[in-house]
């Protein structure tokens, strides 16, 4: 039996349509596989913008008690929040200010708050206080 041109023509596009869904399909998979990343990026830096605004607020916070204690404690000083938010204190006289035995004296104190897990954000805030030294913890 001898085929017609236009039969042979069916066949052949036949197989130009396969490769074109084929081709269509890898084109869909990658597009699907960027959108994934993307969205998966876009809820790793949402959840390291919530981590660092906490810390911040928890900086602010414990800044704010700092300010009205009587004596400050001089040093470095750690702790944690109750969320696992780890804290770092150092507090000391300001260089160039009065001397200790003034009625208040200027110090430095900086902050650090850092968000719990690895690769999480840190927050530092450095500040001015007004007020004496509180002797050395032992």
């Amino acid at each position: 039996m001898i085929e017609s041109p236009e039969a042979t023509r069916r066949g052949g596009d036949a197989g130009f349509t396969l490769v074109e869904t084929v081709v269509a399909f890898a084109i869909l998979s990658l597009v699907m596989t960027t959108a994934v990343q993307i969205i998966g990026g876009g809820s790793a830096r949402m959840r390291m913008g919530q981590d660092r605004s906490t810390a911040l607020a928890h900086a602010q916070s414990q800044l704010a008690v700092l300010s009205v204690t009587e004596k400050l404690p001089v040093g470095r000083s750690t702790g944690a929040f109750e969320d696992g938010f780890e804290w770092r204190l150092s507090v000391s006289p300001l260089p160039g200010s009065a001397p200790f035995d003034a009625a208040l004296s200027p110090f430095l104190a900086e902050l650090s708050v850092n968000a719990p897990g690895p690769d999480s954000p840190r927050v530092v805030l450095k500040t001015i206080l007004l007020g004496h030294a509180a002797a050395p913890a032992r």
